[in-house]
């Protein structure tokens, strides 16, 4: 039997998955499906779910943090497999196969997007065939990014409940998605939630080293961009106690300081 339909990608993703008698494998998806499986709210993944992506997809996913964090985090929970394999002949077509049926996705740029779904017999065995020598030929994919769930964890172990709620605002709205996908990266996004919550620039950056989002270097070249486009500044904290100086972290802008999130975040991107 098969159907055609245009739903949204969430919608259609959830609908495998959560019908699925076993296995799902989601085959060369593009980034706005990886970003949609990020989205699924708990789901219930079933047995496994299984990611045959190739390198461009995923290297655009480790460079978009909010959507790499929730990736990690079903992955961290043993629900996602991520591999990747070279198609330098554009020959993988999208699809998300089950045992029972196979779903052709019709990439556009739009949020609804046309499927085809197939379990005619042999149609659905030679996919099953050809998709099962593709994932064992395909290498195990990092993307080297924490799970969101221990970002918020750490976050609220070691700042103030202001931040903790920009910080979860950032990663868990739109506004963030294409904040991170339009000039800013996570360190440039981390250092203005922490200067706009007037926190630690040290204990910014233990946090960030701590659970690997970025190394003392690359938050210190972030901080000077900046610093150099008039956005942030420091402040000495006078220490009774011999040691290093500590500075605090605050936007040059006092206007912005007590603006709203997406106001920063937009100021950010047009002088980025």
């Amino acid at each position: 039997m098969t159907n055609a339909e245009v739903i949204t990608r969430e919608e259609s993703l959830r609908q495998v998955i959560e019908t699925a008698d076993a296995d799902v494998t989601v085959v060369a998806p593009n980034f706005e499906t990886l970003q949609a499986l990020g989205r699924l709210d708990d789901p219930d993944w079933g047995d496994h779910v299984r990611i045959l992506t190739t390198p461009q997809p995923l290297k655009r996913l480790r460079h978009e943090f909010t959507t790499a964090t929730r990736i990690a985090e079903i992955s961290s929970r043993n629900d996602v497999t991520i591999r990747t394999i070279d198609d330098q002949d554009a020959t993988l077509q999208p699809l998300v196969l089950t045992e029972s049926q196979v779903t052709t996705v019709l990439l556009s740029g739009m949020e609804s997007v046309p499927t085809l779904r197939t379990s005619v017999e042999p149609v659905l065995e030679n996919v099953h065939e050809t998709v099962a020598a593709l994932w064992r030929s395909a290498q195990t994919a990092d993307i080297s990014t924490p799970p969101y769930s221990q970002v918020m964890k750490t976050v609220g172990e070691n700042f103030d409940g202001s931040f903790e709620a920009d910080v979860q605002t950032m990663l868990s709205t739109a506004m963030g998605s294409r904040a991170m996908s339009d000039g800013l990266d996570e360190v440039h996004a981390f250092l203005l939630l922490a200067a706009r919550n007037r926190e630690q620039y040290r204990e910014l950056t233990k946090w960030a080293e701590r659970i690997q989002i970025g190394s003392p270097a690359r938050f210190s070249t972030r901080k000077k961009e900046l610093e150099n486009a008039g956005l942030l500044t420091t402040e000495k904290i006078e220490r009774e106690t011999v040691g290093r100086p500590r500075q605090r972290l605050l936007l040059t802008d006092q206007e912005l300081q007590e603006a709203p999130l997406n106001e920063l975040v937009a100021t950010a991107q047009a002088v980025l």
